[in-house]
């Protein structure tokens, strides 16, 4: 393969990158790159142009790296240069991991002049339908075909084919396709944890109409809607691959290939949570709190989705009988005449930070002795931890989907706005949200068992985005005498009196002791927390 320095920029590359790159995820090749690569930090193999190694490909790219080295091989238009078809794609398949894809983008033989005929490209050696491909790599290989596609719109004279490198043993699998009757539906959306959260309440409304359910979304939703039955396949999204102005281009391209598209990218925000950039963000607090009145973050994305009138929408995780088993080991190793609080210290504004969670900790642990606390968080949570015979310290010690899954098998979840508070509201778990930039009904009417309690400011809730690095300029109060010099967080944060928090857990202690006809623990006399 022979690079030529007057021939244009690969067109088919443009073509095609929008769809392809969300199987270009990690540490990849980009084999023939020409005078660009699929992405910015593919290492690009080519005789010249963005070439990072100037290279004879076929030469064998499995002499330059190690075995399972790549997480993707890319390659566009380059196959059909080559004599020996078996012979590359082995090379190739040698450097990939087992679970990364070959991503090819290769000229369809009914769609291209054929070689040796008028017009062919006299680079061309073959001739190739997606089967030709499949049946070479089936000589070798265990995989799974995830993706073929053929694109004869517009100028494009080309097939799509992403297969998916198996074990390195047994008998190939059967590959994997889309059941052609079935509609389908691509989801997108990004964001945080909470978000994918809010997202889970539509798959199930998209299968139920009979849809393949694709959702495109980075490693956050992945580890939010994995073993979630509703969703047929993930696009992974990696950070900051496309830019922020071509996103509207990427969606519309990656939209093509679906019967109905749902982009969920800001839903919320827009919505309920206003950005410093929008004019809702500067409106007095009653007017924003009028804008937003009679929906909740559930309910409004399944509206979106094309799905009003839903009432009872609720997030959905879903735990993989492993995972199960685990936690439900956990929860028996901690007794079953034990009350279990998880108490979540922070989430990921400076208003999802309760600073008085210790007294209320300590004064539950002294009074109740029954009562066992797991505190959740971030490393950066660790110093809000105490040493106490019951109070289980995990902060930046427990993964983020363990500590979502185990809400379900807690007796109470306390948490600021964060996203094991959002878990809490997928199961019947009793939970004490501390809202302070969302309502109640923005955020919990839709759950069961909630005692959630909202910050006692005039501004809460603000239904505005608050960021760490702009909240002394956004938020018009600040702990505890209007600036920030003994904290770096909003004056919601501190508006629970620690005795309301105390009383709040409380009651649902003493209804878990009610509802089994048991009676409190109780250590010492009557007691109460000082507020402040």
């Amino acid at each position: 393969m022979t690079w030529d320095p007057d021939r244009p920029y690969r067109p088919e590359v443009q073509k095609c990158r929008d769809r392809l790159l969300p199987y270009c995820i990690g540490f990849g090749l980009d084999l023939g790159c020409g005078r660009e690569k699929i992405k910015p930090d593919a290492i690009g193999l080519d005789s010249g142009g963005a070439a990072d190694i100037r290279y004879d490909l076929s030469s064998g790219v499995a002499k330059l790296f190690q075995p399972g080295q790549f997480d993707f091989v890319f390659s566009s238009h380059a196959l059909e240069d080559f004599h020996l078809t078996e012979h590359i794609l082995r090379d190739w398949w040698t450097v990939l991991r087992v679970g990364g894809d070959l991503v090819m983008y290769l000229p369809h033989a009914d769609l291209y002049p054929r070689v040796g005929t008028p017009g062919a490209n006299p680079s061309h050696r073959h001739d190739f339908y997606p089967q030709d491909v499949i049946r070479h790599l089936h000589k070798f290989a265990v995989f799974a075909v995830v993706r073929e596609e053929v694109h004869a719109e517009d100028d494009e004279y080309s097939f799509e084919l992403v297969v998916r490198k198996l074990a390195s043993a047994g008998r190939p699998r059967k590959r994997v396709k889309v059941p052609t009757k079935a509609p389908r539906a691509l989801v997108i959306r990004y964001g945080a944890f909470g978000d994918h959260i809010f997202a889970s309440a539509l798959f199930p409304l998209l299968k139920r109409d009979g849809f393949h359910v694709t959702y495109n979304t980075n490693e956050r939703g992945v580890a939010i809607a994995q073993n979630n039955p509703h969703i047929d396949e993930f696009l992974l999204q990696e950070e900051n691959v496309v830019d922020l102005e071509r996103l509207g281009d990427y969606w519309e391209a990656l939209g093509k290939d679906y019967d109905k598209v749902v982009n969920l990218t800001g839903t919320c925000e827009n919505k309920f949570l206003f950005h410093p950039s929008q004019a809702e963000y500067k409106l007095p607090d009653a007017e924003r709190r009028a804008l937003v009145a009679g929906s909740n973050y559930y309910r409004h994305v399944c509206e979106v989705a094309g799905y009003p009138g839903v009432k009872n929408s609720r997030g959905r995780l879903y735990p993989s009988p492993m995972e199960r088993s685990m936690h439900q080991l956990w929860r028996k190793k901690l007794g079953r005449n034990v009350f279990v609080v998880i108490w979540c210290l922070s989430g990921s504004g400076p208003h999802k930070l309760y600073p008085t969670a210790d007294v209320v900790q300590k004064a539950l642990l002294d009074r109740y002795a029954d009562m066992v606390i797991i505190t959740m968080g971030d490393a950066d949570c660790q110093v809000l931890e105490f040493e106490h015979p019951r109070l289980l310290a995990k902060s930046g010690r427990m993964g983020i989907r363990d500590s979502l899954l185990l809400t379900q098998y807690a007796d109470l979840v306390v948490s600021p706005e964060t996203a094991v508070l959002n878990a809490a509201g997928c199961f019947e778990v009793p939970k004490i949200g501390l809202l302070t930039h969302s309502s109640r009904e923005q955020l919990c009417g839709t759950w069961l068992n909630d005692h959630s309690l909202q910050a006692a400011t005039p501004c809460s809730p603000c239904h505005k985005l608050v960021y760490p690095e702009t909240f002394a300029e956004s938020c018009p109060l600040l702990w505890p005498d209007g600036n920030d010099e003994d904290g770096n967080f909003c004056a919601c944060a501190d508006a629970f009196p620690p005795d309301d928090v105390f009383r709040a857990v409380e009651r649902v202690y003493l209804d878990w002791h009610r509802d089994r006809g048991s009676r409190p623990k109780v250590l010492g006399g009557l007691m109460a927390v000082a507020n402040g």
